[in-house]
């Protein structure tokens, strides 16, 4: 095997793992938006009915966009969050950075744990010795 062609599997499999993160990440992320979507009817204690008024459409269709059983496209979304009184937010990032991101945010969240750990340590460790080194009013080691 020639190094182009070492070099072309290995890209053909790096673009092979982004798309499977990349389809993992959307999946997640339409999830999160329909649960962050029934919060909000929830908060707004609007009833689907009304809702469905304010949209001209069926509360049996939007039961189902809200139980995830009927895909919601762009512009179904943009109707919705407008009737709902909210605002969506959409953002678009290349699989690439948001892989690098989520291992930085990794990386991150295990240096603060292991702070924390020996932050723990530490301060028991001084109050154990503090306390080994404790006397009495006699003078004796209590």
């Amino acid at each position: 095997m020639t190094h182009v062609a070492t070099r072309q599997g290995a890209r053909v499999e790096l673009d092979r793992k982004f798309r499977a993160f990349a389809a993992s990440c959307n999946a997640e992320s339409q999830e999160d938006l329909m649960r962050t979507l029934v919060a909000a009817l929830a908060d707004a204690r609007a009833d689907l009915d009304v809702l469905a008024d304010r949209l001209g459409a069926e509360p049996e269709m939007l039961r189902e966009m809200f139980e995830g059983d009927r895909d919601v496209n762009l512009n179904e979304l943009r109707l919705l969050a407008s009737a709902m009184n909210i605002v969506v937010h959409y953002r678009v990032t290349p699989a690439p950075v948001e892989w690098y991101r989520r291992e930085q945010d990794l990386l991150a969240a295990r240096a603060s744990r292991r702070v924390g750990r020996e932050h723990f340590l530490r301060s028991h460790t001084d109050i154990i010795s503090s306390l080994l080194r404790s006397k009495d009013d006699n003078g004796v080691h209590v």
